[in-house]
């Protein structure tokens, strides 16, 4: 939620998403605020997906992305600038036993039921590198020998259940790097998406899977797109809250359709798996599992992320004249094509929407940085490193020393 100022008064408001709005008043030497729920425009209509969860909304808000827990800790990747610099490089990323910045100790001091260990330092090992398959990116232990998973695995995650409406820059560009090479235009891929929400969403008057929203404009003859979704510069989070509970739910309804089915190629006893079934494990005659496709997702990410940096480092790559937002079009579109043909989708394809749902995610999710203190910036923000976004800005200093969140 981001606040503006009447002028010169001591009155804020602010809109979010949900229809909520929230108005901050000084009067009299004391403070009121006023949480207000109003309607929402019919584009902002929900649907029935579970959303993001709150773990992950204060962790990407942060600069930090979770990927494993236990019983007492939650383990992330931290993505300040060293971390964001050895990631494009292909590098590893290690413990460290130092100040992590601002927004990490915020993080750390907000309540939550695990302590953080956040792992955001750079290994330069030119030999761990250069090591095929799950050691390319890999998260290492202090002791730079114990691995803990791997970067794309680390992204794959914030599909499921992380597609918050704000973000910290590092983590956007991280994320964006990624599963997109640092491509811009990705517009059409976001068209795309919404081509293939339709279609999944189905066109019965009752079927409400996908909110009021998308069932008028799918019974709608020949309707045209009014296409919301911008680039995070003109982002906004009401919309950005509407646009990713989208996407969540068209990530759950391809699960959905995808898990418990026999995986192709396996019944038969061959050991020659299909194209779709690329990244699981052999065994002959199982059932598709949810673990399957996040597994699968997070291979289709290390593709695409050797690919990024194989292009950062200038190293040879046969990458084809299409760039990465072109290759995410046609990623989409083969995957509609491949449902509209068999009216089924594979763990293959979810992997797909998985990389090109975070790839129109951080295309469009409002950006957010957390402060010490302020900065010499204008009056609409502060651009983040290396491009023209405009971030908005917490900072710490102005804020009151207890605060009270329930």
């Amino acid at each position: 939620m981001v606040f503006t100022r009447q002028g010169r008064s001591l009155y804020l408001t602010g809109f979010g998403g949900f229809g909520l709005s929230l108005d901050v008043s000084h009067a009299e030497a004391s403070w009121s605020v006023a949480l207000v729920q109003g309607p929402r425009p019919p584009r902002h209509a929900p649907s029935l997906g579970a959303g993001y969860t709150t773990l992950m909304a204060k962790h990407l808000a942060c600069g930090s992305i979770p990927f494993a827990q236990n019983r007492d800790w939650v383990v992330s990747v931290y993505v300040n600038d060293e971390v964001l610099a050895a990631i494009k490089e292909g590098g590893n990323i290690v413990d460290k036993r130092a100040f992590g910045g601002d927004s990490l100790e915020f993080l750390c001091r907000l309540p939550g039921d695990k302590h953080i260990d956040a792992f955001y330092g750079e290994y330069k090992d030119a030999d761990a590198q250069k090591s095929p398959g799950p050691s390319f990116g890999a998260i290492l232990h202090a002791d730079r020998k114990t691995e803990l998973g791997t970067w794309p695995h680390a992204v794959a995650q914030i599909a499921f259940g992380g597609l918050v409406p704000q973000a910290n820059p590092n983590v956007v560009e991280a994320v964006r790097f990624t599963s997109t090479g640092l491509e811009e235009d990705m517009g059409e891929c976001v068209v795309a998406l919404e081509s293939l929400v339709d279609m999944l969403h189905g066109s019965q008057e009752d079927d409400h899977l996908f909110g009021d929203n998308v069932s008028g404009r799918c019974a709608a003859e020949g309707h045209s797109w009014v296409n919301y979704t911008f680039h995070s510069e003109h982002s906004n989070a009401p919309d950005a809250v509407a646009i990713f509970a989208r996407y969540s739910n068209l990530l759950e309804r391809a699960i959905a359709m995808v898990v418990g089915r026999p995986i192709p190629g396996e019944q038969t006893g061959t050991s020659q798996a299909r194209p779709q079934t690329q990244g699981l494990p052999a065994s002959c005659g199982r059932l598709v599992r949810e673990g399957d496709i996040v597994e699968a997702a997070g291979r289709e990410l290390e593709k695409s992320y050797r690919a990024a940096v194989a292009r950062m480092t200038r190293e040879a790559v046969a990458t084809g004249p299409a760039g990465p937002a072109a290759r995410n079009l046609e990623s989409i579109q083969e995957v509609k094509t491949r449902f509209r043909e068999s009216g089924v989708l594979e763990v293959f394809d979810v992997a797909i929407i998985v990389r090109c749902l975070l790839s129109s995610w951080a295309f469009t999710v409002p950006l957010i940085e957390v402060k010490q203190t302020a900065e010499m910036r204008g009056a609409a923000g502060t651009p983040s490193a290396g491009t023209t976004k405009l971030v908005n800005e917490i900072v710490l200093s102005n804020l009151p020393p207890i605060s009270a969140l329930s």
